[in-house]
């Protein structure tokens, strides 16, 4: 069997018997900690190098980050080690420290970046679990991490025998077929995070994938996703519930029983690895028959992760604001604006600190062009961007931003770089692009988005993302290069480069008003996307969508994720407008979603007035939903059209809804509500876009500015949010 790219369909594999591996856990000079340094134990050949010039498997050194990459750093070529073994295994551990002169708050004391490729995939499994045994009992405690390749495990160290007095420590180890990668960071608290590690462990995992899709590597022993070979118990008396290791599977088909020292989230998370899910589930239900979608399981491995992650945060008796804070020193951009415009919103993990939001195209406004409403372009340059930020506190802080761009060898006509803009794709997408006095028409970029909502996949660190113009959804690496568009059939947008494919229902073509995916999430097995638009669509016409409270929730199967497909179309129902206090049905819009499991999904849904009272957040099921898709006539109107007495008498059952939370009596009421993340079971962050602080443009082309910068709230729930 051979190992291939892409780290995205992890498919689960029978296991052999294979050779014992042993992993070395040694310790860090200074008092910056143990790491693994995933070291085999098979005699060492001589330190050459020979499997560089073997052209048939990757140069593990070309995976791991170079001081170029890593600003302020230098190798430390003492403690940096290429192990390659004439059994075919090798290994590269490079330890990079911080530059004497570099300020101690701008990064970690110490990084460690390691790669191995192992004898088979059965045998990377054993390294993982020895690695994680001995990391935890020298002081490292597990935390939840994000999947990437067939199995991830992540640590965390504070002060003690394991990073010293008042350093903290983070690591995130994978597995992939035969290959493991390593990240760990070691350093002082204040300049130390898992955000660090996680991105270094992305980085690396996308040039593995790489690496793999041009050259693949044979596996003589494919191991089970999620789950790992049992090794030594640990001995009880020496356990403790801060470093206990979660009980591993005593074969690739069964599990022991939990440790009494292991916490009740180890042991969910365990029993969830422990199962699979049914491979006929993932396939589209027929059209008219209900969704009916969670999984049947068995007790065999796994590549499902937990659908939620439990939470160890103090239990609330009524919905309770966490933080509430403002992005208050926002990047500047240019012209005097500042960083924002955010739509979409994940959490990177389960700390309720660290996040990934979106803009949308950039600074904008309406203005009037011989009397028609047009819209204005103040920076027709800016790029759409990822944008990483960090809770520490009262404090919200930008960690990064990752520009969106084409891939190597394509160039975008408006920048004539790689990075997009956020202009019109095409011609009659409803709006033209001038600059802010309306004298100069912008034209169009075919490679522009107006990008609204945000999906991480964790099983390779990748985003989906939800657009405006076609509308559209992009498949988006995790350093920003756009890896395929998918648009409505029959929607024709010229964007080298973009890998466009024409999938989506043709129904989803804009029609000469904003209707785009406000809200897109992904199930936490990363094999379905939904996506929902913000209002029902104008099917037939204008006033048949703005009237209409039925909203389509699309769901792609993304198993395969080069390779997406229509799965099914289900029906949401937004409430009545009179009922939540807004003027009229069209008022009544999505903001966000975020996915709790296979079926259930958390929707933000909202008014459009600053201020107003419908801020809320319902739980869906789409279980016993169903599927509309091909369903355009339902005895004579549209679903868009049809009422709900009509549409049940037809056969056709809306999604479950439920209301969570309410959102506004706690406080959060801006006009657009348009970023929901999912933390843990019982904890949601909200955001909203400020529209990069413009008001409005006047008819002299000066823009007005509110000074209002973007807001992120915490919430904790007192019951499961599943």
């Amino acid at each position: 069997m051979m190992e291939k790219a892409r780290l995205a369909p992890f498919r689960a594999r029978a296991a052999r018997p294979g050779q014992t591996m042993t992993v070395v856990a040694s310790r860090m000079l200074g008092a910056l900690g143990l790491i693994a340094t995933l070291l085999i134990g098979t005699p060492v050949a001589a330190q050459t190098n020979t499997q560089s010039t073997d052209p048939t498997v990757p140069d593990l050194r070309s995976l791991v980050l170079g001081v170029n990459e890593l600003p302020g750093y230098t190798l430390d070529p003492a403690r940096s080690t290429l192990q390659d073994r004439n059994d075919g295994t090798v290994s590269y551990d490079a330890v990079f420290t911080r530059d004497s002169s570099t300020d101690a708050r701008s990064g970690p004391a110490e990084i460690r970046l390691a790669v191995a490729r192992t004898a088979s995939g059965v045998e990377s499994m054993r390294a993982l679990a020895a690695t994680r045994e001995a990391l935890a009992a020298a002081g490292w405690s597990l935390r939840p991490v994000p999947l990437l390749g067939d199995e991830s495990v992540g640590f965390e160290a504070q002060g003690g025998t394991a990073v010293g007095a008042g350093n903290v420590g983070y690591g995130y180890l994978f597995r992939f077929g035969r290959h493991l990668i390593a990240a760990f960071v070691a350093g002082a608290s204040g300049s130390t995070s898992s955000d660090q590690t996680l991105g270094y462990a992305v980085r690396m995992s996308a040039r593995l994938d790489a690496s793999l899709a041009t050259r693949p590597v044979p596996d003589p022993q494919p191991a089970p996703a999620g789950t790992t070979l049992a090794l030594a118990s640990p001995d009880p008396s020496t356990a403790t519930s801060s470093t206990a290791a979660p009980a591993t599977a005593t074969s690739s088909t069964s599990a022991t029983a939990p440790t009494s020292q292991q916490t009740a989230a180890q042991t969910a998370a365990q029993q969830a690895t422990t199962q699979q899910t049914n491979p006929q589930s993932s396939s589209a239900p027929q059209t008219g028959q209900q969704a009916n979608a969670q999984p049947t399981t068995t007790q065999q491995t796994s590549t499902q992760p937990p659908q939620v992650q439990a939470s160890a945060r103090q239990s609330v008796r009524v919905p309770t604001v966490l933080s509430d804070v403002r992005l208050d020193k926002a990047p500047d951009l240019e012209n005097g604006f500042k960083l924002g415009g955010f739509s979409g919103l994940v959490a990177v993990d389960t700390s309720g600190t660290s996040f990934v939001t979106l803009t949308d195209r950039g600074p904008n406004g309406e203005i009037k062009v011989n009397g028609q409403a047009e819209a204005a372009f103040p920076l027709p340059k800016f790029t759409p961007r990822l944008v990483r930020l960090k809770l520490d506190g009262d404090k919200l802080t930008v960690a990064e931003t990752i520009l969106l761009k084409l891939p190597e060898g394509f160039k975008d006509p408006i920048t004539k770089t790689r990075e997009i803009t956020g202009l019109p794709p095409f011609q009659g997408s409803g709006e033209d692009a001038y600059s802010p006095d309306g004298k100069q028409d912008l034209g169009i970029d075919p490679n522009g988005v107006d990008t609204e909502s945000l999906a991480l996949d964790s099983r390779d660190g990748s985003f989906w993302i939800g657009e405006e113009y076609g509308p559209s959804i992009l498949h988006v690496a995790s350093d920003g290069t756009i890896l395929m568009r998918l648009v409505p059939g029959g929607r024709v947008i010229d964007a080298p480069g973009e890998n466009v494919r024409d999938i989506l229902p043709a129904e989803y073509q804009r029609r000469k008003v904003n209707r785009g995916f406000e809200g897109l999430t992904i199930s936490p097995d990363g094999t379905r996307v939904f996506a929902m638009i913000q209002s029902p669509l104008l099917n037939p016409d204008k006033k048949s969508g703005e009237d209409s409270r039925n909203l389509r929730i699309l769901v792609l199967d993304t198993t395969d994720a080069t390779s997406p497909k229509v799965a099914g179309m289900y029906l949401y129902q937004t409430e009545v407008a009179s009922d939540v206090g807004a003027k009229v049905q069209d008022n009544i819009k999505i903001g966000d979603i975020a996915a709790v499991s296979r079926t259930r999904i958390l929707v933000a849904e909202r008014d459009s007035e600053d201020g107003g009272t419908h801020k809320k957040v319902y739980t869906i099921d789409l279980a016993d939903a169903t599927d509309v898709t091909g369903r355009n006539d339902i005895n004579g109107k549209t679903v868009e059209q049809s009422s709900e007495s009509e549409l049940r008498a037809a056969g056709i059952n809306y999604v479950t809804k439920s209301m969570s939370v309410d959102l506004a009596k706690l406080g959060f009421r801006p006009d657009k509500f348009e970023g929901l993340a999912l933390v843990d079971s019982t904890t949601i962050a909200v955001v909203n876009d400020n529209d990069f602080g413009v008001q409005s443009i006047d008819t002299h082309g000066k823009v007005v500015r509110t000074g209002s910068p973007p807001r992120l709230v915490v919430i904790r729930v007192p019951d499961p949010l599943q």
